[in-house]
């Protein structure tokens, strides 16, 4: 039941993030072909992708530029869905006295605020990673139908490894809604999101090695992340 009523909370939600993951990765074949048109006739790796150099014996120009493309795609796809599906189960009101509230449904049943808080984050990163994964096997067919070779492997890992990385990023979300200044929070988060952590991130999941290694702290960080929503949760009794 409580799953049940997790989707009726969150199916708008899921929509808009699919909708946009769609819209995203519908530029994907163009911006591979312009890649590979900008190789074929420099010799040189488009900067995009420039930072995944030490992997172009290894790979071949092709494959790479398919799966180095796909990469900063699915980084951006992944932490806009994220920032759609991230928010706590709270009604909480905002520093300009507006309240909002996504338990609309969830919100009535006899469980505990932490409980229904666990759960939401659950429902939303098997949400987040479901659209992550049907974008990346959409991504391979296109590339398949249009003759390029396609890193299967890589691109799986890397959609695997991108979700992880936005598990800890979830779980900030579900404790910043707890605090009255959440909307400047949010406000903000996009381009500190833009500014820094994007490259960050890009740079960390071009080197397949570090990524996977950096991916493994991600869960105790949930973790503690999570343990300390619930505590403050039960500390304002709510």
């Amino acid at each position: 039941m409580i799953w049940y009523r997790h989707w009726l909370d969150l199916r708008s939600r899921i929509l808009v993030a699919a909708v946009v993951a769609m819209l995203i990765h519908f530029a994907y074949p163009l911006a591979v072909h312009g890649a590979t048109s900008w190789f074929r006739e420099s010799g040189k790796l488009a900067s995009e992708v420039v930072g995944a150099q030490a992997l172009l014996a290894a790979m071949g120009p092709e494959r790479l530029i398919v799966w180095a493309t796909y990469v900063q795609f699915s980084i951006v796809s992944t932490s806009l869905a994220v920032m759609v599906m991230g928010g706590s189960t709270l009604k909480m009101s905002s520093p300009w006295g507006a309240t909002y509230s996504v338990d609309e449904f969830s919100g009535s049943l006899p469980v505990s605020r932490s409980h229904l808080e666990i759960t939401r984050f659950a429902a939303a990163f098997a949400a987040i990673s479901a659209i992550a994964f049907t974008m990346c096997l959409l991504n391979m067919l296109e590339m398949l139908a249009l003759g390029h070779p396609v890193p299967w492997i890589s691109m799986l890992r890397s959609t695997l490894t991108a979700t992880l990385l936005m598990l800890p990023l979830l779980a900030a979300f579900a404790f910043i809604f707890l605090h009255p200044w959440a909307l400047f929070f949010i406000s903000v988060g996009p381009i500190v999101a833009v500014g820094w952590a994007w490259p960050v991130l890009r740079n960390l999941l071009f080197d397949p090695d570090r990524s996977a290694a950096t991916s493994l702290f991600t869960v105790p960080l949930t973790v503690a992340l999570l343990a300390a929503t619930c505590w403050f949760i039960r500390r304002r009794e709510i």
